[in-house]
């Protein structure tokens, strides 16, 4: 091991121990009223997250008592919501039953109307704006509501602790209405690409018993459930290439890389990006949890290599590339059944991007799936289970009814964008990544050629000074290594073009805040903000929401680094523009 990857994995080792010794202020579920703090104006059926209890008087308001499931430290409660056969009122509870969070998609009784929320509640702190819906943030007042833009109807309401999450000063509205969400309309006589070629690979990442004996105590018990797998899309035009890959890893540090990267570019591929899903019922590749895998790193930088080269040869003409993007209802404050935010609920991507390549006989190469939500269903520890998560449900659908191969990127999942699963046992992983595939079957089959042709990557340097006094403490006791330069983080961020459809890269978990202030100057369709690409720096939290008490915080480089790629993406987007 390299003194470089030595300081890096114990760099981020001693984060995650004195993360135990922080606050859950970052995890909502853990946070209480404030004390001193008047009622809230209103409730969702007499209850006050933080404060009151889920009991017997609470489920005869409620109409229903259910059996709740574990979600990590929480208890997961689905209640019937009337008039939505296919929804749940969700109530999450800790240990001794109080109220952590509600996501429901039945209102707020007085609440069922964006004029009606102002009237009670005033203006909000802040507005986004999709297509369809929009997200008004009262997070000051413990509330989050989901309205479309339509009827100005309520179709989702979350309740919380109050902690104001953007603050005075910065802006209030974030407008992605403009976006466009949906298909294109139908092309006529589309031109086909010339000298378009697409290659697709397979490669396992090889979990093997002998080098599952050679990991860390806890995992030498564990079985595989589904095969890990790294699947790359090779496209060149025109001279360019670029190999997007969607692996099933937990993640990498860029310094583990750059061996992958300069064998690659001596062989004539120079751009390649690793986008690492952050399954986490996957190995520790990090060293995180304090162990470092040495031989199953060693076999993960082979078959990343391997995929490049394989999709590389597999490469061969391609006519058409066809996208689309769709914003999925937040009807209960989140993506039923596939993604919810635990940190700020109600704060969810809802996007769901499709590009798909086609032989000049229209026949399906291969798919490029793209949607933000941590791969973490599986409670490996309980299960002891190696697993893609829900990726592989995903992936194995879409291939099947398609055809083709199928690549999942990842987005902005930080916040903590997690699953919307009942639970974390292995038959939710199909829960998950079957509803998410339904959808991108639906919408691939409306998928319409790309507006104009071409292939672009940019690639910019960037370095971050470590305002996480944890981090900048350990590296210097340890003289930084090649961690720092110059006592700064270097990492890459990209920005790839294929015809109409923008991907834009972080090295990380970016918030969803940040990646929709990102895509508001993206000028494509579809807009991909795709995380933990070449890198996995921890949690990217917008400047004004940091907060070194909290869990995510205590994850990352520090405040610095999510305005700094937030501006380096605005940069990155008017180039592109050009």
């Amino acid at each position: 091991m390299s003194h470089s990857t030595k300081t890096g994995v114990t760099v981020l080792t001693l984060l995650v121990s004195l993360a135990g010794m922080t606050s859950a202020v970052g995890q909502v579920i853990g946070r209480k009223y404030p004390e001193g703090m008047a009622p809230p104006p209103v409730t969702w059926k007499g209850l006050v997250p933080g404060r009151d209890q889920l009991d017997e008087a609470a489920m005869g308001r409620i109409g229903q008592t259910v059996q709740p499931l574990d979600w990590y430290s929480a208890r997961k409660h689905e209640f019937k919501a009337p008039g939505h056969p296919d929804i749940t009122d969700n109530v999450l509870t800790r240990g001794d039953t109080v109220v952590g969070t509600i996501e429901a998609v039945t209102p707020i009784t007085g609440c069922e109307t964006l004029d009606a929320v102002r009237a009670k509640l005033g203006e909000p702190e802040h507005v986004t704006i999709l297509s369809k819906q929009r997200i008004l943030d009262y997070a000051s007042k413990g509330f989050r509501f989901i309205a479309n833009n339509a009827d100005g109807k309520i179709v989702g309401t979350a309740c919380f602790p109050p902690r104001r999450h953007v603050p005075a000063g910065e802006p209030k509205v974030c407008d992605l209405s403009k976006q466009r969400q949906g298909p294109l309309p139908p092309a006529r006589d589309a031109k086909p690409w010339k000298g378009l070629k697409v290659g697709f690979a397979t490669v396992p990442l090889g979990l093997d018993a002998e080098t599952i004996e050679t990991l860390k105590k806890a995992d030498k018990d564990k079985k595989v459930l589904d095969p890990l797998q790294a699947r790359c899309c090779y496209i060149s035009y025109q001279g360019q290439s670029v190999a997007l890959i969607g692996a099933d890893i937990f993640g990498m540090l860029r310094a583990d890389l750059l061996g992958v990267f300069k064998k690659l570019a001596d062989e004539g591929h120079p751009n390649v990006v690793v986008c690492m899903s952050h399954t986490h019922a996957a190995p520790d590749t990090i060293g995180i949890y304090g162990f470092f895998p040495n031989k199953y790193n060693r076999s993960v930088k082979r078959a990343l290599y391997q995929c490049v080269v394989d999709a590389a040869k597999a490469a061969r003409p391609a006519a058409q590339v066809k996208v689309v993007s769709a914003e999925l209802p937040l009807d209960g404050a989140r993506v039923a059944r596939i993604s919810r935010n635990v940190r700020n609920p109600g704060l969810v991507n809802p996007q769901l991007a499709v590009v798909t390549f086609h032989d000049a006989d229209d026949k399906l190469l291969g798919t490029i799936v793209h949607y933000a939500c941590h791969p973490e269903i599986l409670d490996s520890k309980t299960h002891k289970l190696f697993s893609a998560d829900f990726v592989t449900p995903l992936r194995n659908h879409v291939d099947q009814v398609l055809g083709g191969t199928t690549v999942f990127l990842n987005g902005a999942l930080g916040g903590m964008v997690t699953s919307d699963s009942p639970g974390r046992r292995p038959v939710d992983l199909e829960v998950t990544g079957l509803a998410l595939a339904k959808y991108v079957v639906q919408y691939a089959k409306k998928a319409q050629p790309t507006p104009g042709h071409g292939l672009r990557f940019v690639r910019r340097p960037v370095q971050v000074f470590p305002t996480n006094l944890k981090l900048k403490t350990f590296t210097a006791l340890k003289g930084g290594g090649k961690l720092l330069v110059d006592g700064r983080v270097p990492f890459e961020m990209y920005y790839v073009r294929v015809g109409s459809a923008e991907f834009f890269t972080a090295p990380g978990e970016l918030f969803p805040e940040i990646g929709f202030d990102i895509q508001a100057r993206m000028t494509g369709y579809p807009r991909m903000v795709v995380g933990l690409a070449n890198d996995e720096l921890g949690y990217i939290v917008p400047g004004y929401d940091f907060n070194d008490k909290n869990y995510e915080e205590s994850m990352s480089v520090g405040a610095a680094i999510g305005p700094m790629i937030r501006q380096v993406a605005y940069e990155l987007a008017a180039q592109g523009a050009r």
